[in-house]
């Protein structure tokens, strides 16, 4: 554009020319000047103007026909490299070079500020005329260090490279991390981080980067590794970023350390690896990403076949369906925790059999998506073991029963043999005590009866046992039907066979007792039986609205054998019994659930 309009006006004078340009350049930002072939100043824009009267406050004589080299000898423009510049402008004005461009730095109110300018011929103007231009760069700059101290201060290796490869600048990281210092890198080629296994391969990966750059990771799907320069390699990842300049492309890598990580995912895969069980890791699209040797083992399938394919295959074909269901609801709500609890889980070896499985869960945080763990462990061995174990438990639930089978039918043979006996003596108190000991021997029977009856040969039901015992001494000593009434208030309560033997003894003794001497002639009553368990205790009572007991008996001195024999038996539940002879009389038993 300013060519084509100075071409309209080169037919009038000089003067015409010099006033043309100055409106021109007033007009734009820069500072710009124009010189004729001896240096001499030929126009000149308001912008340089006022830089000048900010530094010095007036514009010092710069004006139309002054020789602008001594102006920069003198010291006016630059004050720093002024005499540089000179001989730069000196240089384009002799034709020893095309143009020439430096930096430099002023301080203007004690702040530094940065400027570049250029020397670039211009004939348009005039034969010999070259136009000088000085760009304040202050922001840049600015920018431009805030940039290389981020670079400097950041924690990976940061390389700057031109087209051929040479290094431009590095910061401390990469001296750290490979070792050379600064010197030694800058404008070297950058083959020299890499190792030699890897450069021939390099120079063709960078040239093909160079023709088409885009920020992006390097080397994805292999393993890359940096060159320390004591010849030690380690592995790194790179990220590259292009930086366009004016003449070419620069590139900008960020070098990663990746040993410390390496280490880690080295751990961790020794650890995987030696684990008992077997170990499949799992995408959240149930592809498997990693297994151990043992999963091998036990699935039959080599780590090549596994690797990439759906975990379903591990599953047998009936439960394949269920079985996505179930990943889906877990990677839903992920937590570790065993799967498929209260259901028997199987695995499916490469023949097409199948084995006994427990399998815990895990989620492991991964940038590409979560991971699900499995550890699978194969319970063939426990399961034949718990099977055997439940053959043995079996055949000896069925010999405890013949046992307590065997046991209450010798006890029946030996009361009825008793009461046989009792019938041919004529004395009556022998009689009687003969009719007593068969009860008591009738109550353990009947004991040994429900135990047999029993689905838990270890406790047995004691509600269901005090009934058939009462009903059976009321059977066996012959209470008339109506006269005696009893009444249950018993807790739904397992005893142990020794506890219930005991207790079971002394309801016989209280019951018998009772029944005997609490209604005697036509008298009606009640007897009460209560057994509850009160926390960690069990009460029992055992009442009658009877005639009660002598005035002043002392229950636990008293010569009677049943009485010693409930105390003797407290004493071996650790209990404590009493005696309330308000109404009648009541027993109470106290002891602790040994359970």
């Amino acid at each position: 554009m300013t060519k084509s309009i100075l071409g309209k006006v080169s037919a009038k004078s000089r003067e015409d020319r010099q006033n043309f340009a100055g409106l021109v350049l007033d007009k734009l930002a820069k500072q710009i000047c124009f010189l004729d072939k001896d240096g001499a100043i030929l126009a000149i824009n308001e912008t340089w103007l006022n830089f000048v009267r900010e530094i010095h406050g007036d514009a010092r004589g710069l004006a139309i026909g002054r020789n602008y080299l001594q102006l920069l000898e003198e010291g006016l423009a630059p004050n720093r490299g002024g005499i540089a510049f000179s001989e730069g402008v000196r240089s384009v004005l002799q034709g020893a070079v095309p143009n020439f461009v430096m930096q430099y730095s002023l301080k203007i109110k004690s702040a530094e500020q940065w400027f570049v300018g250029k020397a670039t011929p211009f004939p348009e103007l005039e034969p010999g005329c070259i136009i000088v231009t000085h760009e304040n760069i202050t922001e840049y700059k600015r920018l431009e260090q805030r940039y290389w101290q981020t670079v400097e201060a950041m924690p990976n290796a940061v390389v700057l490279i031109n087209e051929s490869g040479a290094i431009l600048t590095v910061n401390l990281q990469t001296e750290l991390a490979f070792g050379y210092s600064r010197s030694e890198l800058i404008g070297s080629k950058v083959e020299m981080l890499v190792p030699e296994r890897f450069r021939h391969a390099h120079l063709a990966f960078r040239q093909a980067y160079m023709a088409d750059p885009v920020s992006r990771p390097m080397g994805v799907g292999r393993e890359l590794y940096g060159l320390r320069k004591n010849g030690t390699e380690f592995p790194v990842e790179i990220g590259l970023g292009p930086i366009k300049g004016e003449n070419e492309v620069l590139v900008l890598s960020s070098i990663v350390d990746m040993s410390e990580h390496k280490r880690l995912e080295h751990q961790f895969r020794q650890a995987v690896e030696s684990a008992p069980n077997s170990i499949v890791m799992v995408n959240e699209f149930g592809r498997i990403l990693m297994v151990n040797i043992l999963t091998e083992t036990s699935f039959g399938y080599a780590r090549s076949e596994l690797i990439g394919q759906p975990v379903e295959m591990l599953v047998p074909e009936r439960f394949r369906n269920a079985h996505v269901a179930f990943r889906q609801a877990y990677l839903a709500h992920p937590v570790s925790r065993p799967m498929g609890a209260g259901r028997e889980l199987f695995g499916l070896r490469k023949d097409g059999t199948e084995f006994p499985i427990e399998i815990g869960l895990g989620l492991i945080d991964d940038a590409n998506g979560p991971i699900v763990l499995s550890s699978i462990i194969d319970i063939t061995e426990r399961k034949n073991a718990n099977d055997k174990l439940k053959e043995a438990l079996k055949e000896k639930e069925m010999l405890l029963k013949e046992v307590y089978h065997r046991v209450k039918n010798n006890l029946q043979v030996v009361s009825s043999l008793i009461n046989l006996q009792a019938k041919n003596v004529n004395n009556e108190v022998a009689a009687a005590q003969l009719k007593q000991s068969a009860d008591r021997i009738k109550a353990m029977a009947l004991l040994h009866e429900k135990l047999y009856q029993s689905k838990d040969l270890s406790k047995i039901d004691f509600n269901v046992y005090i009934r058939s015992l009462v009903d059976y001494l009321l059977f066996g000593y012959g209470a008339t039907p109506g006269k005696i009434t009893i009444n249950f208030n018993i807790d739904n309560v397992f005893l142990d066979v020794d506890t219930a033997i005991s207790c079971g003894l002394i309801v016989n003794e209280l019951i018998s007792n009772a029944i005997k001497h609490a209604f005697p002639e036509e008298r009606q009553g009640e007897i009460g039986i209560s057994f509850s368990q009160i926390q960690d205790e069990y009460v029992l009572v055992i009442a009658d609205n009877g005639i009660g007991m002598p005035a002043g008996l002392d229950f636990k001195k008293c010569p009677s054998l049943g009485l010693q024999l409930v105390n003797t038996l407290t004493n071996q539940l650790l209990g404590s019994m009493t005696l309330d002879q308000g109404q009648g009389v009541t027993f109470s038993l106290r002891f602790a659930n040994s359970l």
